[in-house]
């Protein structure tokens, strides 16, 4: 029902084009591929530019065929050169570089390394993180009834919409009354802010029912107030207490009054109230004599940060409830006479007043209970157990619904970003590191001189930049990056800093594709091996020019460790123009020693030095003002002498970040300095295991350690929660209802240790991992030095990510030694959540079990057909590189499962579904080039595996792959210039599902193809530039040569004749209306002339009115109706003829809109009309509406979330199709007008639509080849039924009728090549064969030069 040719169907032409020949003329060799030319400066005309329907592949060749040429940008509605004024100066040469203004602010930024101000640059982590605020004993129930039954159930339901639910609650399970304090109660309002910050959705939870909870003596008091205060007293007794209960600390800024808990007794906190409540003025006791519930509430409902849709307040109201009950002292505030506390209700009224006011009704949960002597008791009232129920219900579906809204498309931000989606995010996340690091730099003057007299000299050698761990080498990488020219191209990769980043071909392949985006390359380009990238990186750099200069940095060289064998990717001379910094530790490593052999004097070589005692004395400075800490002048002169003897940027923020823990009035142990930096962290992690447990610490930081790429919040808590040695040592002396970890140890632990610590966002997931190499290490030398230490906490790691124990009770041991089990409620680890795969599955359950010394490692991860399979379609191949990698390099055939693997590096990374199709071409290849055929027995053991299995659903024909050494998707000509493909359109024949029509407008060829044996069945040669196609019947057909139409018969290889009348230069539009007459429109564009196929002559002429021009014309496959678009009157209208009585049917218009007609197609039967529509005010986003032709009404509207480029129809399968700027396809239902897919797989914009001709399948692609890869979809489950990324780039395709069958012609190949999908049986799907006219002519070939009139 589709078709691959650009402009008309084959079998129809349902759908219109829109540019003219001469725009495309304009265009060609300046707006190519690879040039990254810029579009018109409209980005609606932009929005247009890209459709389904464009003039022929041959009128935009050579300029889309290969990604080489370094033309300068041109629009494509810049009219035809024309003779300039004698008067006016020669227009000035076209720049070789691309314009990069067809991106956005954000891109261009990314692209060139520039940092822009308010151009945000990092991508919000998919996260629902819900803050818990609660009085422990007045919830504890309702708490653990969501943590049993509700929040389990909401996580996984979250996963499946590629979100993480978190729920942190601090008030459960605390171990130690000792962290009721003040920092405590710091870190809870951090963890608030945390929660907005990263929150997509709902953010806090707060139970307030009828108890205030207790007011606490303040924390800390200001001098100033507390002075005030004891002014103000007259008892001496009063004055005790407070000088007894606390001391001032001047290091605070400004200096406070700390409460000693070790000083407090029983009564003094109860006095200290008193007096406060009967000294101070009410705005100071709202200030000081509040709740911890009520900060939080302060902090989680009325902050500028927070959002009144963010917030679930649970509201219990117990009626008639008896203070004299011993329960009521768990759920009301009352005085020590057992009283009720006057005070407290008081300030409970005036919050919950507050509350009731900010929070919606809907997220407002209000519940009245009968009392009952014992308390919420569930278990024996049925009103109590029906709460419960109701309570845990309502909660479940309002967090569903805030999951959904989130989540939906609606409220999505999107944008067309133009460039490959993975390089997008590599660059998001690269641009945001680079900013944060910038953000910390002061000093080293010294050193930023010397890069800067380096990057604006001629030296043509690398720089190295290295030092010890913490020197700055990072910072100082990042700054380099902000003192370039606004003209100069800067690719920073800081590695580890994303998923991308880890090993060397990962960060070669994103650089060069970022180069190549800058200078005029096509994204493909740098694809392939190692070795490749080597010869691409060479190449791209020479494309390098003045106009643009180019700053290569790679920082942190010595932290790619086995991914780096040799030195030889590094160019030692660098060309013109070009500059690149490495950086490196100077301690010794083999990487460092190699890198130093290795370059040898090739390259320049800078140690970064110690920092000058001024700049340390500004990091210390800036450090401390940051805590709104300061130090006595002893403490600072200790912490100054510790730093001069250790003068290093780290040890500085490592020294300072436990000097604001240091009061001015603390002893000097309580102070101590090490050396050195290893020896500094030690004293930090020291400090943590006082406060939190030794055990609980240690434990924590080494799965944060141990793990791959980081570890996400709620897989850590989940990790702990099956530690049973971290679960005794917190709960020796504590009962508690769930066998969990108390979520305010993880909490508190990333907050304390946050300066030192990175969020990594990796597929919307947020990760969090060691900022500095040198603490992972330290962490690992201190908790885990020993091999066998590491191999259990890595097999613990291993338990989870392969759900040992999630929906199973785990087995543990009482204080008796009684075996006992209980459920730790993990989230479960299944290869996909619905339909979003578990990529931290599939990540790091190979890197654990190896370092857990899997037995079966190589047999279960590398060698297994089935994982990797299901690896692949979830991860980047590089990360399957990455484990097998951790086996021995020693091994040919993982070797040549590796090199062959990385030939089709670029396909598998656009869609790991092409691997055992690729792999078993590629190895057929491989072999013939070989001498041994028979090598290789565990790679075809593993084809063998895969084919039993059933896991290839299609197969590849020969020709889609190329022999390894030729050149991989680049073909240029002598010139430089690209070639005409051989093949520029393939039709699908009328009645004859096994054959189709190529056309060749440069080899002036048609032929006939059998698609099954991929053998030219009639080629018709000296054809005129043929460029589109009819089919009259089996055999015979209208061909649009140049700007005419002729007959021929493909049977017998003749031409029959030629109709009347020159077709429009730039809209060579026409159908066929019956087997006897074609439509077609006139030259002046004004009429549709209807010609008689056996005469040639015009029958019948119908206009769409006086001085109207037409600009587009579809025909229904049955030849029954005509639309046309009129470019003249505004808003321009659509125009419907019937052309069985040759008259105007419908003249559609609507108001202040316009219609796209560049993008619209036809239904078959001809009732449907679909076509891209615009307003003329707001141009900058279009939508798609579909008319009911026989009606005449307006049938569907849909706005998609950004431009449409291209669209279709299809009334057999009852759908609308269209391509959107976002690279994602949509299939609308035509019957209800919902959403029916989303169709994810393409990294740019498609503009070509193909469908079967039931409309249950789909083929798409993209002209341009900025996305290589072609996909058949089911368009009734929108699964991906095959993808295809060749080595070379494609000029066209087609599908067969039935949809099992994609077929495509290839810049570099004259013979189509074939993509055919599978049965259950494992065979190619059956096409029924039918021969076409005379077998005896099969193979013939038909020379009609000088025969064609």
């Amino acid at each position: 029902m589709g078709t691959c040719v650009s402009y008309l169907c084959s079998m129809g032409n349902r759908r219109s084009s829109h540019s003219s020949l001469e725009e495309v003329e304009s265009r060609k060799g300046s707006n190519t591929p690879g040039t990254n030319a810029a579009p018109p400066s409209s980005k609606a005309h932009q929005a247009d530019k890209r459709h389904s329907n464009k003039p022929g592949l041959s009128d935009r060749l050579p300029s889309s065929s290969t990604p080489t040429s370094n033309t300068g940008p041109a629009s494509a509605d810049t009219p035809s050169p024309r003779k300039r004024p004698p008067d006016k100066p020669p227009p000035p040469a076209k720049s070789r570089l691309p314009d990069l203004s067809q991106y956005s602010e954000e891109v261009r930024a990314m692209l060139m390394g520039h940092s822009l101000p308010g151009v945000k640059m990092k991508s919000r982590p998919n996260v629902f993180r819900i803050f818990i605020s609660s009085i422990q004993d007045d919830s504890i129930v309702e708490r653990v009834a969501l943590m049993e039954s509700v929040f389990p159930k909401l996580r996984e339901y979250a996963a499946t919409r590629g979100v993480e639910l978190h729920v942190v609650d601090p008030h459960w399970g605390l171990w130690d009354s000792a962290l009721e304090d003040g920092r405590t109660q710091q870190l809870c309002k951090e963890e608030i802010e945390r929660c907005q910050r990263l929150s997509i959705g709902t953010n806090f939870v707060a139970f307030l029912n009828q108890k205030y909870g207790r007011v606490l003596a303040p924390c800390q008091i200001l001098a100033s107030a507390f002075d005030r205060l004891l002014r103000k007293l007259i008892e001496a007794s009063d004055r005790e207490v407070l000088h007894r209960c606390y001391r001032l600390d001047e290091n605070a800024a400004p200096s406070m009054y700390v409460r000693q808990e070790d000083a407090l007794n029983s009564t003094d906190g109860e006095q200290i109230r008193r007096i406060l409540r009967s000294s101070w003025t009410k705005e100071e006791q709202e200030l000081y004599l509040a709740s911890a519930l009520q900060n939080e509430i302060e902090q989680g409902v009325f902050s500028p940060h927070s959002r009144s849709e963010g917030t679930i307040w649970v509201h219990r109201n117990f009626l008639n409830i008896s203070p004299k009950d011993p329960a009521a002292r768990r759920h009301l505030d009352l005085a020590p006479d057992g009283g009720p506390d006057e005070s407290s209700q008081e300030q409970l009224a005036q919050l919950s007043k507050r509350l009731g006011a900010k929070v919606g009704q809907a997220n407002h949960l209000k519940f009245d209970l009968t009392w009952s002597a014992s308390g919420l008791d569930p278990d024996g009232i049925e009103n109590h157990r029906r709460y419960l129920k109701d309570l845990c219900a309502r909660v479940h579906g309002l967090l569903e619904e805030a999951i959904d809204r989130a989540t939906s498309d609606e409220e999505l931000e999107k944008e067309a970003r133009r460039i490959d989606n993975r390089l997008y995010e590599e660059l998001q996340q690269q641009s945001s590191f680079c900013q944060q690091e910038v953000e910390t730099f002061h000093g080293q003057a010294d050193t930023v001189s010397q890069l800067e007299a380096y990057l604006s000299s001629s030296k043509t050698v690398p720089l190295v930049l290295q030092g010890g761990p913490g020197s700055g080498k990072t910072v100082i990488a990042a700054a380099c990056t902000r003192r370039l020219s606004q003209k100069t191209a800067c690719v920073a990769r800081f590695v580890g800093t994303s998923q991308e980043s880890f090993t060397i071909n990962q960060i070669f392949r994103s650089a060069c594709q970022q180069i190549a985006c800058l200078y005029g390359e096509h994204i493909s380009f740098p694809s392939g091996s190692m070795e490749n990238l080597q010869k691409h990186l060479l190449t791209l750099l020479d494309k390098v020019t003045a106009e643009r200069p180019l700053v290569l940095i790679l920082d942190g060289v010595d932290q790619l460790g086995s991914s780096i064998r040799e030195f030889d990717w590094l160019p030692k001379v660098l060309p013109p123009h070009v500059k690149m910094v490495l950086t490196c530790n100077s301690n010794e490593s083999r990487l460092y020693s190699l890198l130093k052999s290795y370059l040898g004097d090739s390259a320049i070589f800078l140690d970064i030095p110690p920092l000058r005692p001024a700049d340390a004395a500004q990091h210390l400075e800036l450090a401390m003002k940051r805590t709104s800490r300061t130090l006595t002048e002893e403490q600072y002169s200790a912490l100054k002498g510790s730093i001069s003897r250790c003068p290093n940027p780290l040890f500085v923020e490592v020294s300072s970040h436990i000097a604001a823990t240091v009061r001015s009035y603390s002893d000097k142990a309580d102070f101590r300095l090490g050396g050195d930096v290893p020896t500094q962290i030690n004293t930090l992690l020291e400090n943590l295991e006082r406060r939190y447990g030794s055990v609980a610490v240690r434990h924590t930081l080494i799965y944060l350690t141990l793990c791959r790429y980081g570890i996400r919040d709620g897989e850590m808590t989940d990790v702990l929660s099956c530690d049973d040695c971290v679960l005794d040592s917190l709960f020796s002396n504590t009962a508690v209802a769930l066998r969990r970890i108390p979520c305010l140890l993880w909490m508190s632990l990333s907050l304390e240790l946050s300066p030192f610590l990175v969020e990594r966002t990796i597929c919307g997931m947020r990760l969090v991992a060691w900022r500095h190499p040198v603490f992972a290490e330290t962490a690992r030398q201190r908790y885990v030095p020993q091999d066998k230490q590491r191999r259990q906490f890595h097999r613990n790691l291993q338990d989870y990510f392969q759900g040992r124990w999630s929906r199973t009770k785990k087995p543990f041991n009482t204080e008796g030694g009684i075996e006992a089990q209980s459920e730790r409620y993990t989230l479960p680890q299944p290869d996909y959540y619905g339909g979003c795969p578990n990529v931290r599955k599939f990540e790091e359950l190979p890197f654990h079990a190896f370092n857990a010394s899997e037995r079966d490692y190589a047999k279960r991860f590398v060698w297994d057909a089935d994982w990797m399979s299901r690896k692949l379609k979830c991860c980047s191949v590089y990360c399957f590189f990455s484990d097998v990698a951790l086996l021995t390099p020693d091994d040919p055939e993982l070797s040549a499962l590796r090199h062959l693997l990385e030939l089709s590096s670029l396909a598998l990374t656009c869609n790991g579904c092409q691997l055992f199709p690729h792999l078993q071409q590629r190895l057929q290849l491989h072999s013939r080039g070989s001498d041994g055929s028979g090598n290789h027995p565990k790679i075809r053991k593993l084809l063998d595996s895969a084919t039993k299995l059933r896991i290839p659903k299609f197969v590849l024909s020969e020709g889609i792959l190329l022999v390894e050494g030729d050149s991989q998707g680049v073909i240029e000509t002598s010139g430089g210039t690209a070639p005409l493909p051989a093949i520029t359109s393939i039709f699908r024949m009328k009645d004859n599902p096994s054959h189709m029509v190529s056309l060749s407008t440069s080899k002036k060829e048609a032929i006939v193809w059998d698609i099954l044996s991929r053998k030219a069945i009639r080629t018709l040669h000296g054809v005129d530039s043929p460029r589109d196609i009819r089919f009259i019947d089996r055999h015979k057909v209208v061909v649009l040569c140049n700007r005419e139409l002729k007959i021929f018969d493909l049977d017998h290889g003749t031409f029959e004749t030629k109709l009347k009348g020159i077709m429009n230069l730039g809209m060579p539009y026409f159908a066929l209306h019956d087997p006897e007459h074609v439509v077609a429109l006139a030259r002046n564009r004004m009429n549709v002339n209807v010609i008689h196929v056996g005469s040639g002559d015009i029958v019948s002429t119908f206009k769409a009115g006086e001085d109207r021009f037409i600009n587009s014309l579809l025909v229904s496959a049955n030849g029954q109706r005509c639309v046309c678009g009129d470019e003249t009157q505004k808003p321009s209208p659509l125009l419907v003829w019937d052309l069985q009585n040759r008259k105007l049917i419908h003249d559609f218009r609507i108001q202040q809109h316009e219609f796209v007609t560049r993008m619209a197609a036809i239904s078959t039967d001809g009732h449907y009309v679909v076509s891209v529509i615009r307003e003329l005010e707001d141009i900058s986003r279009n939508f798609v509406i579909v008319y009911d032709l026989q009606s005449g009404q307006l049938f569907k509207k849909w706005k998609p979330p950004v431009n449409t480029t291209c669209v279709d129809i299809s009334s057999e399968g009852m759908c609308v199709i269209n391509g959107c700027e976002d690279a994602i396809v949509l299939v609308w239902d035509l019957v209800s007008g919902s959403l029916k897919h989303r169709l994810v797989g393409h990294t740019h914009p498609i503009d070509t639509l193909c469908l079967s001709e039931k409309g249950t399948h789909c083929l798409t692609y993209d002209s341009t080849n900025h996305d290589r890869s072609v996909i058949l979809w089911s368009l009734k489950t929108g699964e991906c039924l095959a993808c295809i990324t060749p080595d070379l780039p494609v000029s066209c395709c087609q599908i067969s009728a039935d949809g099992s069958c994609a077929v495509l012609g290839l810049i570099g190949h004259s013979e189509i090549v074939t993509v055919r999908l599978l049965d259950e049986s494992g065979n190619p799907t059956k096409i029924d064969s039918e021969p076409f006219g005379d077998s005896s002519r099969n193979g013939k070939v038909f020379e009609l030069a000088g025969q064609i009139v």
